[in-house]
């Protein structure tokens, strides 16, 4: 794996300071692909954030709600594709981990490259947009987690 890329699996589900059963699986998953010690693999389960290796790194917390299209909208700023991007579990790519469901995919990992999916007119426009502090997409509008203009 290239040493500039870095791997956060985000586990926010905990209830009470617990992992639910979905996420525990998540975890041992992560403990044989890793094939982790067990002292590793009791940290996984019972810390919050958990270094793997210099560049791996499981980060969990407490629940919370997902953004979903709304009727609050708002303009501002944005870290997402500037700082970072996610790819959820079937491969789609999307601009931020609060898009769960894929509803702003950008492209797919397994069919094509990264560098293809960043130079997209889609991917292009929605950094903009970012940086312009006026999102278009209707999950951005709506997304309480962006940084709100004053």
């Amino acid at each position: 794996m290239p040493k500039n890329i870095t791997i956060i699996y985000r586990l926010w589900t905990l209830e009470n300071g617990k992992l639910d059963k979905k996420s525990t699986e998540i975890v041992e998953k992560i403990a044989d692909y890793y094939n982790l010690s067990t002292e590793t693999v009791n940290k996984l389960k019972n810390d919050k954030n958990i270094k793997i290796s210099s560049t791996i790194y499981v980060d969990k917390a407490n629940k919370f709600e997902w953004p979903e299209i709304s009727s609050y909208k708002s303009n501002g700023y944005c870290y997402a594709l500037k700082t970072h991007l996610a790819i959820l579990s079937d491969g789609t790519v999307v601009p931020c981990c609060l898009d769960s469901n894929g509803k702003i995919a950008l492209g797919n990992i397994f069919k094509e490259n990264i560098e293809t999916i960043m130079k997209t007119t889609r991917y292009i426009n929605l950094k903009k947009s970012f940086q312009d502090r006026k999102p278009t997409e209707s999950l951005c509008i709506s997304c309480k987690y962006k940084c709100e203009d004053k």
